[in-house]
């Protein structure tokens, strides 16, 4: 079938139109004009027409590709939904996560500060009891530098134990060698610091450092040596520092 009889074998049907007679010429007789005859034409609008005409049918490929291409774009749509409904759930456990982590490292920063905190505590005490030791050792170097240079030191220590000693009638008094040889020639301010020295004895005791003593008697015995009289200072020391609050431990 041509296009033209395609074309309009889809048209629609419309008033039929009248032919009328229509003699053809005959060869032996000279021709004879036509004769005319009205024949009403109705007037044709192409895009009228092609407004009524239905569409052709795809062919099976094209109809393919078209499901095909459908096909690809819902995939394409969901893929991008869960893309973004995966990424605001993967913001969400990110925050989360951070979050976590954050606290976590607070905590053992906590845990740090504190852990810091009771080791300056301890170390402010180990550093208090060395400094008090390092500073009674070297008061002592003092003292026996002190007594060194200064032998009649020896004299008022023996005062100051000869106020304690309740029995004074007999007594012996133990003493360095260094300071009996001292008391020995010096007679005179010995029995100046003394009131008597009726019935005393002196006696030298390489047991005992210069600048110390010990008085026995019959009522008992004074220890005045250096290091017992040393022993009670750092005492008393460390009583007096353990009454006073460390800056840590000081109310605001």
């Amino acid at each position: 079938m041509s296009l033209f009889k395609s074309f309009f074998a889809h048209q629609p049907k419309k008033k039929e139109s009248k032919i009328y007679g229509f003699q053809l010429p005959q060869f032996d007789s000279p021709p004879a004009g036509p004769r005319l005859c009205n024949f009403p034409f109705t007037d044709f609008d192409l895009d009228d027409q092609e407004s009524g005409l239905e569409p052709p049918e795809d062919d099976p490929q094209t109809q393919a590709e078209r499901i095909l291409q459908e096909a690809r774009s819902r995939a394409q749509a969901l893929e991008q939904a869960a893309y973004e409904q995966g990424h605001i759930q993967g913001l969400q456990e990110g925050r989360e996560a951070g979050e976590q982590e954050l606290t976590q490292v607070i905590e053992h920063f906590q845990a740090l500060v504190t852990e810091l905190a009771n080791q300056q505590q301890e170390l402010y005490a180990r550093r208090e009891q060395d400094l008090i030791k390092l500073t009674l050792v070297i008061a002592r170097k003092i003292i026996e530098m002190e007594i060194s240079l200064r032998p009649q030191l020896i004299l008022q220590v023996l005062h100051t134990a000869w106020q304690y000693l309740a029995d004074t009638e007999s007594c012996r008094i133990r003493l360095s060698p260094q300071d009996y040889e001292w008391l020995q020639k010096h007679q005179e301010q010995l029995s100046q610091t003394l009131p008597t020295l009726d019935n005393i004895a002196l006696i030298a005791d390489n047991r005992l450092a210069p600048g110390g003593l010990i008085l026995e008697s019959q009522a008992g015995e004074i220890d005045a040596t250096l290091e017992s009289r040393w022993g009670a200072v750092a005492r008393l020391v460390e009583e007096a520092l353990s009454q006073v609050k460390s800056p840590d431990t000081i109310d605001d």
